[in-house]
């Protein structure tokens, strides 16, 4: 076979491989249309029915959140008179606490009263007979103080006195 030839039947194979590509391209895109015309069927048949499903079940949650807020609401309500009705109680609770404690306040400032009276009474007796007993002993030894002092300046001179004569005697015995 020749060059020629072989390059003919070269290019008849091309062009029956062409063919072939063209025809195959063909029924792909045959079938890529029929699978995208069914994916766009099953497509819009699940919008269809996720819409119905979702529509349903918007509804059912709407009504299970009215019945839980109408719930909520009831509890909310009695928390509420619970919680009214304790801080009622616990502010009666505490007047009386407090009117019991200024009435034992109250006896208790009596008592220091009369106690701080007691003590001042005790005190003025006590420190006025102590300050009188302190004063007349700072009276008496305050006399003796003077006393002494006088007596030791008399004997201070009788000392000296008697040491003058003392130093006469020896003065006219060694003379």
């Amino acid at each position: 076979m020749t060059d020629q030839e072989m390059m003919n039947q070269l290019e008849s194979m091309k062009e029956a491989m062409l063919n072939g590509f063209a025809a195959l391209t063909e029924k792909i895109d045959s079938v890529e249309q029929r699978m995208t015309e069914k994916i766009d069927s099953v497509e819009q048949r699940m919008t269809e029915k996720i819409d119905g499903v979702e529509q349903r079940m918007t509804e059912k949650i709407d009504s299970v959140e009215q019945r839980m807020t109408e719930k909520i609401d009831g509890v909310e309500q009695r928390m509420t008179d619970r919680q009214n009705q304790f801080e009622e109680h616990m502010l009666e609770e505490f007047r009386k606490v407090m009117e019991t404690m200024d009435a034992r306040f109250s006896q208790q400032d009596q008592k220091l009263a009369e106690s701080i009276h007691e003590v001042k009474v005790y005190m003025e007796l006590a420190v006025g007979n102590r300050v009188s007993a302190l004063y007349e002993g700072y009276e008496i030894e305050h006399s003796h103080r003077v006393g002494l002092e006088r007596d030791s300046r008399w004997m201070q001179r009788q000392l000296e006195d008697i040491r003058t004569r003392l130093s006469l005697l020896e003065n006219k015995e060694t003379a």
